[in-house]
């Protein structure tokens, strides 16, 4: 039969157990919902873009697509959703949150919204949005990367689980000197 100061040091041992498997399973995390874009509005020149023009939607940062659409009608209506990018994850699914996006029609760079204007909000549902591509001004090609900029690796999570993992074996290690004088004193 297990005494009372025994049973004490076993549900202790158990809650430690408990907390060390939550300490160390991944940090939960909202999903990230990609942005709409619905009804949009695509002009060239002033006018409505035709039936078929491709749209994508570039990271100012990296250049990569985060977002596709093509223009729907002769109205110019489209409809992009710009995927967002899980910051817990090593694979690179989509723009950050907050990220600077440009947008472009076949491949030549919008004027409006300017680059950078617009950002990649999760969640965010955009209604009669416009885009305008002015001919006459230049065309700025959607696959030309300003200035690359390299990615910081985010080793915050990598230091947290190590400093948890090392005060866990400190105090499973005081539990047990506490339990061996515990059983020695009998």
């Amino acid at each position: 039969m297990m005494t009372k100061s025994k049973k004490r040091i076993f549900f202790f041992i158990v809650f430690i157990l408990f907390f060390t498997c939550s300490v160390f399973s991944e940090p939960s995390m909202p999903m990230l919902i990609p942005e709409a874009y619905s009804d949009g509005f695509a002009f060239i020149d002033g006018e409505p873009a035709p039936r078929g023009v491709n749209i994508t939607v570039h990271s100012v940062l990296t250049n990569e697509i985060v977002g596709e659409g093509v223009v729907a009608d002769d109205s110019g209506i489209f409809s992009v959703d710009i995927i967002l990018d899980n910051p817990l994850t090593d694979v690179d699914e989509g723009a950050s949150n907050f990220e600077p996006v440009k947008w472009c029609m076949d491949g030549i760079e919008v004027s409006i919204p300017a680059r950078g204007i617009d950002k990649a909000e999760s969640g965010e549902l955009n209604m009669g949005f416009e885009i305008h591509l002015n001919s006459s001004a230049g065309k700025v090609s959607c696959s030309q990367v300003e200035v690359p900029i390299p990615e910081a690796e985010d080793s915050t999570i990598f230091y947290y689980k190590v400093f948890i993992g090392l005060l866990v074996i400190v105090i499973l290690l005081l539990i047990l000197i506490v339990f061996s004088l515990y059983l020695h004193k009998k």
